[in-house]
C-alpha cells in the first residue's frame, strides 16, 4: 500500500497544466486575424502529448471558425473542449488551475503551468473577445500578477502577438497603492519565464501556407523537441529562445523578446520525458515536416543535421512525414503510440516531388545546433553583468552645462542646473528644472557680464534600447531671467518666454546612481534695450542622477 501511494505521488509530480488562448478578433485600426484559433489548437495538440497531461488540465479559450472546423474534420482530428476567449473565461480557467495545483500532494511545487496566447497585441494589452463593451483586453501587469499567484514550480508564458514585448519589457506605470506594489514584487520573484513573438516596434505575422502564425509554428516545433540540441528530452529556456530567434528572425525579421525565470537560461521550459514521440534517427538528415495524412495541419518542422537523432513529442496518432534532402522530397508514414515511433532514412519511399512551393516560401533553411545556444548564453551572461537601466519613480539631478554665449557673442557660457523628474504612466516623466548660467564678453560696447536664470517644466518618455542605457527625448517650457552688466549700466529681461527640446542618454552605475549626457536647444524671446529678440542657446550637459 505504501509503495502504491508513493508511486501515485511520484506519477502526479510532473503533471502539467495549460491555458491556450486564441482570439482572431480585431479592434479599431486592427483587421481580424485568420489563424489565432488554429495556433491555440496547435499548442493544445503539443500539450496533449506530454506525460500526465489530462484533458481536465488543458483549458482552450478560442472560438473556432468554420474553415478551421472543416479542416480538422477532413484531417480526422478531434476538437478539444473549448470556451470563448473572454476575460471571465480566462479568470475562471486560472482559478481552476489554481485549485488543481493546491489539491496536489506537492501543492503544485513540482508542477509546470503553460500560458499561450495568439491574437492581437497593443501597447500594453492583449485583446480578448468582448462580453459587453466594444473592446476587451488584459494588460501585461494583470496577466503577470494573475499567473504569478499560481503555486507552480515553473510558469511559462508564450505570446504570439504584435508588440507583445511591451507587456513585460516596459515596466512601471501609475504608483497606485501599496497592495499593487506588493503584488508586483511577488510577481517579480515568481518562477515565471516569458517568450514573446515580437518587440514593441515589430508586428507578428501569419502565413496561409502554415495555416497559422510564423512564431507559433516555430514555437510548436521547438517545444516538440526540435530545440533539444543536447538530446536530454528537456528543452531549456535557452534552447527555446535560441531556436525561436534562429528561425523567426530569418523568416520574418522578428526578433523575439524573452525573460527566463530568475534570469536562468538553463531553467527547463518543456520536459518531454515520457511524452509520446516520433524519433527521427541519425540517418534522417535534411528538412522534415510532420503533418496529418490529409496534409494539414502542420504539427512540427525540423532541419535535422546528419548524424544527430531528433525526438519530436506528438500526441498518439497516424502522421505523414515529409522530408527534403539534396533537393529531393520523399515521404514516410508513422504511427505514434504511447510508446513512441521511430523512422530512419530507409523508411522514406521513392521521390514524391521536387522541392518547390511552400517549402521554398517558409522553411527552416539551416540546421539548428548547440553553437546557437552557446552564442545566446554568452550574450545573455554578458548583458546580465552590465548595470541595468532599472525602472525608477523619482530622479534627483545635478549637472554642469556648457553652451555658446547668447546673442552671438563669442566665447563659452558655463552653467549649473538642478532638477527632479517623476516617472508616471509607464515610460512617461515630468519635472521642474532650475539653472544658472554665466558668461563674460568683450565687444564694441566694452566688457559685459551676462547672467541668466532658467526655470521650466519639462516632460518626455524613457526608452531602454539596451540594459546599459536609457534614452529620453523631452520638451519643456518656462521663463528665462537675464541680466547684462556693461560698466555701470545693467539691462535685462525678468521673464523671457522660453521653449526647449532635448535628447538625453542615461548610463546606470549601480546603487541608483546614473551619469547622463544631453544635447539641448533652447529658444528664448528676450527683451533687451526695448526690443524683443529671439535668441537660441544650444547646450551640452553632463550630469549625475540619483534614482529610486
Amino acid at each position: 500500500m505504501i509503495a502504491f501511494a508513493l508511486a501515485v505521488a511520484l506519477s502526479a509530480a510532473p503533471a502539467p497544466y495549460a491555458i491556450a488562448v486564441g482570439h482572431n478578433g480585431g479592434a479599431a485600426g486592427l483587421a481580424p486575424l485568420q489563424f489565432a484559433d488554429d495556433d491555440a489548437l496547435r499548442f493544445a495538440r503539443w500539450f496533449s502529448a506530454l506525460e500526465g497531461a489530462a484533458p481536465a488540465s488543458l483549458h482552450v479559450l478560442a472560438t473556432v471558425d468554420d474553415a478551421t472546423r472543416a479542416e480538422l474534420t477532413a484531417s480526422g482530428l478531434e476538437l478539444p473542449q473549448m470556451t470563448a476567449p473572454t476575460r471571465t473565461a480566462l479568470a475562471r480557467s486560472v482559478a481552476e488551475v489554481r485549485r488543481a495545483l493546491e489539491a496536489r500532494p506537492d501543492h503544485g511545487a513540482d508542477a509546470a503551468v503553460y500560458f499561450f496566447y495568439a491574437g492581437h497585441g497593443q501597447a500594453d494589452r492583449l485583446l480578448l473577445e468582448p462580453e459587453a463593451a466594444a473592446e476587451a483586453a488584459i494588460t501585461g501587469k494583470e496577466l503577470r500578477v494573475m499567473l504569478s499567484e499560481l503555486p507552480a514550480g515553473r510558469i511559462v508564458v508564450l505570446l504570439d502577438a504584435c508588440r507583445s514585448a511591451s507587456l513585460f519589457a516596459e515596466r512601471g506605470g501609475p504608483d497606485l497603492t501599496s497592495e499593487i506594489r506588493a503584488l508586483e514584487a511577488k510577481a517579480d520573484g515568481a518562477p515565471l519565464g516569458v517568450l514573446t513573438a515580437a518587440r514593441s516596434d515589430r508586428p507578428a505575422g501569419e502565413s496561409a501556407a502554415l495555416q497559422g502564425g510564423v512564431f507559433s509554428h516555430v514555437l510548436a516545433s521547438a517545444l516538440a523537441g526540435a530545440a533539444d540540441v543536447d538530446g536530454d528530452q528537456q528543452v531549456t529556456f535557452g534552447e527555446l529562445a535560441a531556436f525561436v530567434a534562429f528561425h523567426t528572425e530569418r523568416l520574418t525579421g522578428q526578433r523575439p523578446w524573452f525573460e527566463p525565470p530568475g534570469g536562468n537560461l538553463r531553467a527547463v521550459a518543456a520536459d518531454l520525458r515520457g511524452a509520446s514521440a516520433l524519433t527521427l534517427g541519425p540517418s534522417v538528415g535534411g528538412r522534415v515536416r510532420v503533418v496529418v495524412p490529409h496534409g494539414t495541419p502542420l504539427l512540427a518542422e525540423v532541419h535535422a543535421a546528419q548524424g544527430r537523432a531528433v525526438r519530436l513529442a506528438l500526441p498518439p496518432g497516424r502522421y505523414l512525414v515529409q522530408r527534403v534532402a539534396d533537393g529531393v522530397r520523399t515521404e514516410a508514414s508513422a504511427v505514434v503510440s504511447a510508446e513512441g515511433s521511430r523512422l530512419e532514412a530507409a523508411d522514406f519511399g521513392a521521390p514524391a516531388s521536387a522541392e518547390r512551393g511552400e517549402w521554398d516560401e517558409l522553411t527552416f533553411g539551416s540546421p539548428f545546433g548547440p553553437e546557437a545556444v552557446a552564442a545566446l548564453d554568452v550574450g545573455w551572461q554578458s548583458a546580465q553583468s552590465a548595470p541595468a537601466a532599472a525602472p525608477w519613480r523619482h530622479s534627483f539631478e545635478l549637472s554642469y552645462q556648457g553652451a555658446a554665449a547668447p546673442f552671438g557673442a563669442g566665447g563659452l557660457e558655463h552653467g549649473v542646473e538642478a532638477g527632479w523628474r517623476w516617472a508616471f504612466l509607464g515610460p512617461g516623466f515630468v519635472g521642474p528644472r532650475l539653472g544658472f548660467h554665466l558668461s563674460n564678453h568683450v565687444g564694441s560696447g566694452g566688457p559685459a557680464l551676462v547672467r541668466r536664470v532658467e526655470w521650466f517644466l519639462g516632460g518626455g518618455v524613457r526608452l531602454t534600447p539596451a540594459r546599459w542605457v536609457e534614452l529620453s527625448p523631452w520638451l519643456g517650457a518656462g521663463i528665462t531671467t537675464l541680466w547684462i552688466e556693461r560698466s555701470a549700466r545693467t539691462a535685462g529681461d525678468p521673464a523671457a518666454p522660453t521653449v526647449l527640446g532635448a535628447v538625453r542618454a542615461d548610463f546606470p552605475l549601480g546603487g541608483g546612481v546614473a551619469v547622463w549626457l544631453e544635447a539641448r536647444a533652447a529658444l528664448a524671446f528676450v527683451a533687451v534695450d526695448g526690443a524683443r529678440t529671439l535668441t537660441a542657446a544650444p547646450t551640452a550637459t553632463l550630469g549625475l542622477a540619483y534614482r529610486r
